[in-house]
């Protein structure tokens, strides 16, 4: 289908399935069909945009949405004409459509259907886009949820359902399961050797695989046709490669599936292991070897964790009193200067001379993109002050606080027995007013509801709903929170001793343990905030720190 030069008006055809219940009601064909016949009867040339079978969840993995939002910038055509409008997006949180709405309303281009012109810059078309694109939503979340059902009963049976794409093995149309393929099962047994034998890291055997010429795994997929040109590089092993393989659980025979959970294509969490399925894979394997392999990995992990160089003090606890982002470690290295043949410079006394001495700085991460004007501030000098004021709060009489710690496991454990009773109805809430919403686009869809009515009602519920459930997610927040504060709190009590003698690591953790945040202030100055510290709207704050140069002698006083 070729591209015509503009007249007067001009329409971009956009076709594309996804389901095969889409290609039976309409197919390719059928769309391009009905829809030159239509542009014809309007006498407008076209240009044609055909995107074939594919999912709508994303725009980035559809090139011929992406080539017709390009043109519609560049102002190529007048409308888009689709055979209905979820051809052009069906995600889930309708963030694609909106990317298309605003392209196309920006560009002042109409979209159409055989059925119907919607004008973007009307008030009364743009509401009925958006109401059919909810409508589309649902129907998607009805699918995907039929969907889910059939996999989960399909997998209970034993058919495996997982990526084909999996080195090692090969998937059995016939009995619906994998079965091995031996010259790459040799390539997963030789590496577990390199691992557990030879004690080689993930990179090491990556360096290995190379040199030996082993193939990799899209390698070897392309040579059975599980890979077929899917946009990836075919390139070479990496430790990361390696690492995947050596992590997985189905080389000595389990197959987890329902391990994740998705959302718009994503993975969001992971899942509950009481609500994985288990599958039986034939092994390459043994059990022993995995775990051996698993063992060796972690212990290489703790030889890595000894060559960290700079450990802060502080780190993750600093926040910046100007723009209110985190403050992170940076630390500026000596070298040695250079003549200008590139000869080190000696002075008198043979010694390198250095251009500056190494030092640790505490800087704020909204200096670039908050334009934050707070300075770099020496880790020695905030390390000092910080430690000076918890040594303070650890050191007082012992009874005083284990008391203090007492009364305010008291407060938190108060507190969390409210919360569950309120989430509770806060979900039955928010639950009814789901389906409110469903009974509202059901009573439209019937032809029960006018437009008008469905107008007045629908915010009201989404207004509704978005309170509630900002109000659920915080009060979330607020247990979680809490369960944090409780183990700091335990681990807090448990300090008796003298901790002048305390480790890097072992001032960390305590630091950790005892405070909230530390506030840091262009001069130097610091709020020290600490889990003790009372809740907000209480007068009385015993554990809560100012720390200050200004006042000689007055460093770290409580405030």
């Amino acid at each position: 289908m070729g591209e015509y030069l503009k007249k007067e008006m001009t329409c971009a055809i956009y076709i594309r399935v996804s389901t095969e219940r889409q290609r039976e009601k309409f197919s390719l064909p059928a769309q391009e069909k009905i829809l030159v016949e239509y542009a014809k009867t309007k006498e407008w040339d076209y240009i044609f945009y055909n995107e074939g079978a594919g999912s709508g969840e994303t725009l980035e993995n559809r090139p011929q949405i992406m080539r017709l939002l390009g043109d519609a910038k560049a102002k190529k055509f007048d409308v888009c004409l689709v055979i209905e409008l979820e051809r052009l997006s069906r995600d889930e949180d309708l963030f694609d459509w909106l990317t298309i709405k605003k392209t196309f309303r920006d560009n002042k281009i109409k979209i159409a259907t055989p059925n119907q012109t919607y004008d973007l810059s009307d008030d009364e078309d743009d509401f009925l886009s958006d109401l059919f694109g909810a409508l589309a939503k649902r129907e998607k979340k009805k699918l995907l949820k039929r969907m889910k059902r059939g996999s989960l009963e399909a997998v209970t049976r034993g058919v495996y359902i997982g990526n084909h794409f999996r080195l090692g093995y090969k998937y059995d149309k016939t009995t619906k399961k994998l079965c091995i393929v031996q010259e790459e099962a040799e390539v997963i047994k030789k590496i577990f050797e390199l691992c557990n034998a030879q004690n080689l890291g993930t990179v090491a055997i990556a360096e290995y695989l190379n040199r030996n010429k082993i193939p990799t795994p899209l390698e070897f997929a392309e040579k059975k046709g599980s890979y077929k040109g899917k946009g990836f590089k075919i390139g070479s092993w990496t430790g990361g490669v390696v690492w995947r393989l050596l992590t997985n659980p189905i080389y000595y025979g389990v197959y987890n599936y329902n391990k994740v959970e998705h959302k718009n294509g994503k993975t969001i969490g992971r899942r509950p292991e009481s609500e994985w399925i288990k599958q039986t894979v034939e092994p390459i394997i043994s059990y022993e070897e995995f775990k051996t392999a698993q063992d060796n990995i972690k212990n290489r992990a703790k030889w890595a964790d000894r060559n960290t160089k700079n450990e802060y003090l502080l780190s993750g606890l600093l926040y910046c009193a100007e723009c209110e982002s985190k403050l992170q470690g940076a630390t500026f290295k000596a070298y040695e200067k250079k003549d200008k043949d590139g000869n080190l410079i000696r002075d008198k006394r043979g010694y390198l001379i250095k251009r500056w001495k190494t030092a640790s700085y505490y800087k704020c991460y909204g200096r670039v993109k908050k334009d934050c004007a707070l300075p770099y501030l020496k880790t020695q000098e905030i390390d000092s002050k910080v430690w000076k004021a918890i040594e303070y709060l650890v050191k007082q009489p012992q009874k005083a606080l284990d008391e203090t710690i007492r009364i305010k496991q008291k407060e938190l454990s108060k507190a969390k027995e409210i919360i569950p009773d309120r989430l509770k109805e806060l979900d039955k809430q928010l639950d009814g007013l789901i389906k409110a919403e469903d009974r509202l686009l059901d009573a439209f869809s019937m032809g029960d509801l006018t437009q008008e009515d469905l107008k007045k009602q629908m915010p009201k519920i989404k207004f509704r709903k978005s309170r509630i459930q900002g109000e659920i997610n915080s009060l979330r927040l607020q247990i979680a929170g809490s369960n944090i504060k409780e183990q700091k709190l335990a681990n807090l009590s448990t300090i008796k001793g003298n901790i002048d003698n305390f480790s890097q690591k072992e001032k960390q953790q305590l630091l950790r343990d005892a405070l909230d945040k530390v506030i840091v202030y262009k001069n130097g100055d610091v709020d020290i905030i600490t889990i003790l510290d009372s809740p907000a709207g209480e007068q009385d704050k015993p554990y809560e720190f100012i720390c200050s140069e200004s006042e000689p002698g007055s460093i770290c006083a409580p405030r």
